[in-house]
């Protein structure tokens, strides 16, 4: 039998709504596409798109006049009889009333509406930075994790076997048994540090699949090789790259420009708004006396004889609030300023680590360890000098792995800071990431 063709539609719909959630099962993952999925997917950011949103509904609304009031009633009206014709000043009414803002206040009540819609739209922005940051320092994190289990894993191979020589230069009489219970200990230390780093990558994985709104147990692909950034830009450079861009600086000064709008409509509050109404009143003839029917206006203005207390206090708080956000701005440039100093030199410092690790300490502690090997393998060297050695390098292969993702890491702050991307996708600088230490090609004897 043949199926119909909206199941057949259905079908492939539901296929091509899985292909996204399938592509990072198993595939290396690449930091810009997880983010722009974050930034795509993120119910955070959605919810502040929603609130702009409402703003700027809220800002239509701010200019509009309010409602007319419409009035009916009976004027006048003698209680012994409730006759409308007694009396000659009986009336039905009707009425409307409007208020009028005095003129410049609802154009000035828009604009703090927009200055607010202004102000939420950087709040934005500011969360856009926020989820990128955390997804490269979780990103770089995860590389960082899946390197030190390789590294490890490694070690512990080796770490074996040491151990199996230790053995059996014991079982020959040639060893001690201390070596092989210290290779045991020093192989627990690594089973255990392989358990610890396995549930650190599956907790980062389940951070960054949170932030693309995905089920935190989804598979996800790990990081490619991850390249050391060379950023050849001054302190200077980076705050003058600072200027007024940044959405945090844009955001209160926007606030500024809000307060000092409200500050103009203060000011206007000395002046009265004006209430117009008119009313017409329908009379009862009485017998042959025709009488004719009323029409009222009447217009209405507040005094503000309380000005001190009440017009006056505004302008005090408002003018105070501008100052509030003045200072706040200082600060905050600042703040900033203070950060891109104290994050470029932990990128220096981490930077130079890695070069230092690359070129001179795992290379020294590298031979060392081959000349340590060589010597135990004639009983020139003791079994512990060679397994200290060899914890030395590896310690040394983590630390060098750990300067790399702390310099990125500190790389993605930095563009938080900045509030832009110093480097942009594809034009690294590279410098290969990988262990320098090469495999022991030769199988260790006895």
């Amino acid at each position: 039998m043949k199926k119909p063709l909206p199941c057949i539609l259905f079908a492939l719909a539901l296929c091509l709504a899985m292909i996204p959630s399938i592509s990072f099962g198993n595939d290396v993952i690449l930091l810009e596409n997880i983010i722009d999925e974050a930034l795509k997917n993120n119910p955070q950011l959605h919810a502040t798109e929603d609130h702009i949103a409402a703003l700027d509904q809220k800002a239509g609304q701010a200019s509009s006049l309010p409602n007319p009031m419409l009035s009916f009633g009976l004027m006048n009206v003698p209680v012994d009889t409730f006759d409308l014709d007694q009396e000659a000043m009986t009336q039905k009414t009707i009425g409307i009333m409007q208020s009028f803002p005095f003129p410049g206040k609802r154009g000035l009540k828009k604009e703090i509406a927009e200055m607010d819609v202004l102000r939420s739209e950087e709040d934005r922005e500011i969360l856009k930075l926020w989820i990128a940051k955390e997804m490269k320092k979780s990103f770089y994190s995860l590389y960082f994790t899946n390197k030190a289990l390789e590294i490890t894993k490694r070690n512990k191979e080796l770490l074996e076997e040491f151990l199996r020589i230790a053995e059996t230069k014991y079982s020959v009489g040639r060893g001690v048994q201390q070596d092989i219970l210290k290779a045991q200990v020093e192989l627990s230390k690594l089973l255990e540090r392989i358990i610890s780093l396995r549930e650190k990558r599956n907790s980062l994985k389940a951070r960054l699949n949170h932030f693309m709104n995905r089920l935190p147990q989804l598979p996800l692909g790990d990081p490619g090789e991850i390249r050391l950034s060379e950023i050849d830009i001054s302190v200077d450079q980076l705050q003058q790259t600072l200027g007024n861009e940044h959405p945090l600086i844009k955001k209160i000064q926007a606030r500024i420009d809000m307060e000092k709008k409200k500050l103009k409509l203060a000011e206007r509050e000395y002046y009265p708004d004006i209430n117009l109404s008119l009313q017409y009143g329908q009379r009862e003839d009485k017998g042959t006396i025709d009488r004719p029917d009323f029409a009222s206006a009447m217009v209405q203005v507040k005094l503000p004889i309380w000005h001190k207390t009440r017009e006056g206090k505004k302008i005090k708080e408002v003018t105070a609030r501008v100052s509030e956000a003045e200072n706040e701005l200082r600060f905050v440039r600042s703040s900033l300023n203070f950060r891109i100093v104290k994050l470029k030199e932990e990128m220096d410092r981490d930077h130079e680590q890695a070069l230092l690790f690359k070129d001179g300490i795992i290379p020294q502690a590298t031979a060392s360890l081959d000349s340590a090997v060589a010597g135990y393998q004639v009983n020139k060297v003791d079994f512990l000098t060679l397994l200290n050695n060899q914890i030395t390098l590896f310690k040394y292969e983590i630390e060098y792995m750990r300067a790399i993702t702390d310099h990125e890491i500190t790389l993605a702050e930095m563009e938080e800071a900045v509030g832009l991307p110093i480097v942009d996708w594809g034009l690294w600088v590279r410098i290969q990431a990988q262990s320098p230490n090469p495999k022991l090609d030769n199988e260790v004897t006895q």
